[in-house]
């Protein structure tokens, strides 16, 4: 098989959309936290929070596509 080909049957994804996305999670949850600070009036719990949450999501995200990729059978 030659390196950068996907397997046969199964179309090209780029990886870049993938980062888009995990980035977008992190960076929303994190924005979400920074604006419930400041309309509360708060000193960063919600931005901390919101940050925590995002990387768990991030993370969650990250291992789906990358389970997608592999496809049911593992690692190619």
């Amino acid at each position: 098989m030659d390196a950068g080909k996907p397997p046969a049957g199964r179309p090209a994804k780029p990886i870049g959309v993938g980062m888009i996305l995990i980035g977008s999670e992190l960076v929303a949850f994190a924005l979400a936290g920074i604006a419930v600070d400041y309309l509360a009036g708060t000193k960063g719990g919600f931005t901390a929070a919101g940050t925590l949450i995002g990387m768990v999501a991030a993370v969650a995200l990250a291992t789906r596509l990358l389970r997608e990729e592999s496809g049911p059978d593992g690692p190619a």
